[in-house]
């Protein structure tokens, strides 16, 4: 008890129903939490229902009021009226106590709190326990008791317990348990996805007994990175690897820089090299190498790459001695690496060496029934970054963001982590919020996504709509194009772009979509002679040109 402090202390009063405690030892047990002078309570809140078919709330109150006026005046009593309907249920006493947890303005530094936990429903006293074990309330347990032969005791007494700092022989002193393989592959998150655990613990089995070459699939922001890493993890914690992490991404690097990164040189190589450096090769040596975005690379580059991969071993510019080195590779991209053999940009052999396990990353718009224990995820992440801050949602602006989120509308370009930054910046606006992330914050959130998606979507697409329609396409036109061009290339079908456009919700049936989706596409391509799209299972819409084809007006 921090004598510079002032305490404060909560407690529940009415709520008997699985307890039978009477009136009086209601009054009695409140009462005597002010009798003892080491322990003056500056504040106190009482927390009890308008009404209760056994006791007479109003009296009770009083006589309480009247008691701790008159053992200690000093004291200031707050009362709090909650009605609990069933007060031995678990779900509905929680969030009522978090929610009263949730709207107090804690201050740590200028007093300690406190939670009495004599009285009140086992499901009550239960939930305060894990408030305070979870810190949404900062505070103490107190608990109070009277005169008992049990005890032998002459003063009634209390007793303070805090989770936080208990002795061995209260809390058993336990080593915890190493989080098993497939968990740390998923950074602890736990995913609701079926797709995403089976990829998961299809990797779990490759990276524990396989050393051959890993390639990452997915489009951008599906975690290719992170997933490399925990990789690298899973393999050094079962002493496959003693080497380091060593990763690059291949986009960020020129042909010439690419060779000094990956494979060294040595001083007065180039201009600039002003000292001898290691390459990224030899310092994988013994551990993981990972080439994010290899696709990026030259051929010239593939092929020295290929040769050191093969063969174990490469020389450095000026070296005569050869490198030898053994490292597990894993490679990411966000390219279909087959087609781009067969456009000539990468080599038909490499990807043939890197390709003996491949894992593709599902998109955001693929697990959107992760997407509620996302956001509890990255959270929690912001938390521990910042101080173990805590920051809730109230309840509708979770509501109103999760519908947002999962809409059809909700494009998630950039994947998880542009999720990430979404639910950080909101984050960041609770500080200013009493840690409360409200409906407003979330409307900001949104219409943020929503300028970032429509000023962007062109750009991050290269623009979807071939450059020969748009100087004939109306605003209107370019836009629902633009959506039905999304949802073909996204996994929909011609059929699913026609319900989202043309659909009536009072007759959702009623209609030929895939026939109204066809017509619209003709109707975009009528001023262009001989142009038509197709659609491919894959690859979405194409524009096919025929100028034997006639217009359609």
């Amino acid at each position: 008890m921090n004598k510079l402090k002032k305490n404060i202390v909560f407690s529940l009063l009415g709520h008997d129903r699985d307890m039978r405690i009477n009136t009086a030892t209601q009054l009695g047990r409140i009462i005597s939490i002010f009798k003892h002078p080491e322990f003056p309570v500056w504040a106190f809140h009482v927390i009890y229902p308008s009404s209760s078919p056994e006791i007479d709330m109003k009296d009770l109150v009083n006589n309480v009021l009247v008691g701790i006026s008159k053992i200690s005046p000093e004291t200031r009593v707050e009362s709090h009226v909650v009605d609990f309907e069933t007060p031995w249920d678990f779900k509905e006493v929680y969030a009522r106590l978090y929610g009263i947890c949730e709207k107090f303005k804690f201050n740590l530094e200028t007093y300690d709190y406190y939670f009495h936990i004599t009285l009140g429903t086992h499901v009550q006293q239960i939930c305060i326990y894990l408030l305070s074990e979870s810190r949404r309330f900062p505070g103490k347990l107190l608990q109070t008791y009277g005169l008992s032969p049990h005890r032998k005791n002459e003063h009634p007494g209390y007793v303070i317990l805090d989770f936080h700092n208990l002795p061995i022989s209260i809390k058993e002193y336990s080593t915890p348990e190493k989080p098993d393989n497939t968990t740390i592959l998923k950074s602890g998150f736990v995913s609701v996805n079926t797709a995403y655990n089976n990829i998961i613990e299809n990797l779990r089995e490759v990276t524990e007994n396989s050393r051959e070459p890993i390639l990452l699939l997915g489009e951008t922001g599906t975690g290719k990175s992170v997933v490399a890493r925990k990789i690298h993890e899973v393999k050094n914690n079962i002493f496959r690897l003693s080497g380091n992490f060593v990763e690059i991404n291949c986009a960020t690097v020129s042909k010439d820089l690419a060779i000094a990164t990956l494979f060294g040189y040595k001083k007065g190589d180039y201009s600039g090299a002003s000292h001898e450096q290691i390459g990224l090769l030899q310092q994988a040596d013994e551990g993981m190498l990972f080439l994010d975005e290899i696709g990026e690379l030259t051929l010239e580059v593939q092929a020295m790459l290929l040769n050191a991969i093969e063969t174990k071993r490469f020389k450095v510019f000026g070296i005569h001695e050869e490198i030898t080195i053994d490292f597990q590779l894993v490679c990411g991209t966000n390219r279909n690496l087959m087609r781009e053999v067969h456009g000539g940009r990468f080599r038909d052999d490499l990807l043939s060496r890197i390709n003996f396990w491949n894992f593709t990353l599902p998109p955001l718009r693929h697990r959107l029934d992760d997407l509620p224990n996302l956001v509890n995820f990255f959270i929690d992440e912001w938390s521990r970054e910042n101080n173990n801050r805590v920051i809730s949602f109230e309840n509708d602006a979770r509501k109103m963001w999760l519908a947002f989120a999962t809409a059809p509308e909700a494009l998630w370009i950039r994947n998880l982590r542009e999720l990430n930054h979404s639910v950080k910046r909101m984050c960041y606006y609770s500080r200013s919020n009493n840690d409360m992330i409200t409906r407003a914050i979330v409307d900001k959130e949104i219409r943020e996504l929503q300028r970032a998606w429509s000023t962007g979507l062109a750009k991050k697409r290269g623009g979807l709509i071939p450059p020969v329609l748009i100087p004939h396409l109306h605003k209107a036109d370019t836009l629902a194009l633009e959506e039905v061009m999304r949802i073909c290339r996204h996994g929909g079908s011609l059929s699913d772009a026609g319900r989202i456009l043309f659909s009536v919700s009072s007759n959702p049936n009623a209609k030929n979509y895939s026939d109204l989706a066809r017509k619209f596409l003709d109707h975009c391509t009528r001023k262009v002679p001989g142009c038509r799209f197709t659609f491919k299972h894959g690859k979405g819409l194409i524009l096919r040109h025929d100028a034997s084809l006639p217009n359609v007006e």
